[in-house]
């Protein structure tokens, strides 16, 4: 054993090969040495979501799983009226300590102040870390709810060559149930001279009841060059976006894009052949608002005659 120094360092591996999470005890004999963690622990973090009324809460440290009550007796939250009635270990289910805690209200919170405070639970205890120490009895931490906003509607992905569908990216989360399947909660204006376009479905990927991507599925590829605006408005399902907090998205919100047209790198090429050397013109007719060209020449043997050469030209539009 080495004689441990004061101000020092110092790493104790434990192998325990099982493939539970049944745990080990370690105990210590000798000397005068405080070798456990003084800090009880305290609160880092607490915030409220809307989703199934639930409030995580953050720790400093580390607490045992099974000191955990699940009714949440070891939680009270003080103004609003709601009722904890469960609290649930984050990781808890692939591991035996935990330093976040969700805990489950009886009822919607509204904008205010509030505070989350710790006391001894069902069990007798408040949370104990790894070595059976309690966190202190009484120790809170304020939560603030701001008035919840509603979910703008303002960017998409860039769009790129034949578009057939749209890329909508939400700032926030919104209800799966809120965006209509036909994607009738989306309006494609043409603000000029590109062909119709028209919205037939919309897609979103779902977590938990929310989303905050919408995928657009147009009538077909857009090839033309145009000047668009998509605009929110209440769909088949008789509403806009709705956030997690239930707020609609008001109407009036916009995003404009552009289309172009789709180009070809066909081009004409002539050749002035000449003893000495051969002159290849070739040529694009720059249609549909082509500025810029990269030509790639690659050089082979002829099989004719066996010394002229052979030039493929490529023509890249960028």
């Amino acid at each position: 054993m080495p004689v441990l120094q004061a101000g020092h360092e110092y790493m104790l591996l434990v192998s325990h090969f099982t493939n539970t999470q049944s745990g080990y005890t370690l105990s210590f004999g000798g000397g005068t040495a405080v070798i456990t963690d003084p800090n009880t622990g305290d609160f880092t973090k607490a915030s409220y979501r809307c989703l199934n009324n639930r409030v995580g809460v953050k720790f400093s440290k580390k607490f045992q799983c099974n000191s955990l009550s699940a009714n949440g007796t070891e939680f009270e939250l003080v103004g609003g009226g709601a009722v904890i009635t469960g609290a649930t270990g984050v990781n808890c289910n692939g591991g035996f300590d935990m330093d976040s805690v969700v805990l489950q209200l009886d009822r919607p919170l509204g904008p205010g102040n509030y505070t989350i405070r710790l006391k001894n639970g069902a069990d007798g205890n408040t949370l104990l870390d790894a070595c059976d120490n309690p966190m202190t009895a009484g120790k809170n931490i304020i939560m603030t709810i701001d008035v919840p906003q509603p979910v703008p509607f303002n960017t998409i992905d860039p769009v790129g060559c034949r578009p057939d569908r749209l890329m909508v990216r939400l700032s926030g989360a919104v209800y799966c149930n809120s965006i209509a399947a036909d994607g009738s909660d989306f309006v494609i204006v043409n603000m000029g001279t590109g062909p119709a376009v028209s919205i037939v479905r919309a897609n979103v990927t779902c977590t938990d009841q929310l989303a905050d991507s919408i995928e657009l599925i147009l009538n077909g590829p857009v090839l033309l060059d145009g000047s668009y605006r998509i605009d929110l408005v209440r769909g088949r399902d008789g509403n806009t976006m709705i956030s997690e907090c239930r707020v609609e998205t008001p109407l009036g919100q916009s995003v404009p894009f552009l289309t172009s047209d789709v180009v070809d790198a066909a081009f004409s090429f002539r050749t002035s052949l000449d003893c000495a050397s051969d002159t290849i013109f070739v040529e694009h007719n720059g249609a549909n608002n082509v500025s810029r060209w990269a030509w790639n020449l690659i050089m082979g043997r002829s099989k004719l005659r066996g010394r002229r050469l052979r030039y493929i030209i490529k023509a890249i539009l960028v």
